[in-house]
């Protein structure tokens, strides 16, 4: 005869609180004895039979039918099928949140602004004595330009240790645009060292290669500009074709007038900064420094 699982357990239960009673162990074959000594030891086992005598005759006489059985697997299939749609569709929306991250149109592009503050620096005179520099200014004329709403401004007060102190925030912020005032680093000085004072900064950046217009009042003739970006290839690693040199007109004879409230200054600084934000515009545009570097 065939003992079932639940009949050999009720039997165990039933030996084990015969031999926490007696105090002896008798195993089935007869030949091997023992005792079960103290107190404590005999209640825990006669405990544990009656524990292993109740659950196997609660077992035996109230089987799982075999329809509960059913409906648990199927209970269990469904949550596991549950599971798996659930993970299908994580993995689906994290593919989704790569692609968007990825694509262009949705990355949030950075415009730093760097000017001094200093009053030989600021063109506007009504900007200066309001606490303001020239990228205060040129914020302005660009958030009025229509440009892609993802456009942020990070403006940078510039002076003469600022390389120090500042530029490794800069090259982590890793911006899309710089707008550098070409005379930015010479303090209240005369500007005329601009170029001794700007390529220390173009070498603090270089490592990004970020696109830049540099501006400055100094820059009207075309020998300036040439000699302004020969020395920065001579003296820099920097792609020439993503730096502009952008002359500051003014309205009339003298720099007291100069702002980028002049309608030709908003109209080119606005055409460069579009061009250079444009990611599928092609390198070595005409008004690079490239190219005033080859004449």
């Amino acid at each position: 005869m065939q003992l079932s699982v639940p009949v050999i357990c009720i039997l165990a239960g039933l030996l084990a609180i015969i031999a926490g009673a007696s105090g002896k162990i008798v195993w089935l074959d007869g030949m091997h004895k023992g005792e079960v000594r103290g107190l404590y030891p005999r209640l825990f086992v006669i405990a544990f039979g009656v524990f292993l005598a109740v659950i196997s005759v609660l077992q035996y006489w109230f089987p799982p039918s075999s329809g509960d059985v059913s409906n648990l697997k199927n209970q269990i299939a469904e949550k596991d099928q549950t599971i798996k749609s659930l993970q299908q569709e994580r993995n689906e929306a994290e593919a989704k949140y790569e692609e968007i991250k990825s694509d262009q149109r949705f990355k949030q592009k950075f415009v730093a602004l760097l000017d001094s503050n200093e009053k030989a620096r600021v063109y506007n005179p009504d900007v200066f004595d309001a606490g303001g520099t020239n990228a205060d200014e040129i914020s302005l004329v660009l958030s009025a330009a229509h440009l892609p709403p993802d456009i942020v401004f990070v403006k940078e007060s510039l002076t003469e240790t600022w390389i120090l102190n500042r530029a490794g925030e800069l090259n982590e912020l890793d911006p899309d645009l710089i707008v550098v005032h070409g005379s930015g680093f010479s303090g209240d000085g005369d500007g005329t060292d601009r170029n001794g004072t700007f390529i220390p900064f173009v070498k603090s950046v270089s490592d990004r290669q970020t696109p830049m217009i540099v501006y400055s009042r100094a820059l009207g003739e075309s020998s300036t500009k040439i000699s302004f970006c020969r020395a920065l290839k001579g003296q820099t690693n920097y792609d020439l074709t993503r730096i502009f040199p952008l002359n500051v007109e003014c309205e009339n004879a003298g720099y007291a007038v100069c702002s980028f409230q002049v309608t030709r200054n908003i109209i080119q600084l606005r055409e460069y900064v579009n061009l250079l934000l444009d990611d599928d515009e092609q390198t070595n545009p005409e008004n690079s420094c490239q190219n005033y570097s080859d004449m």
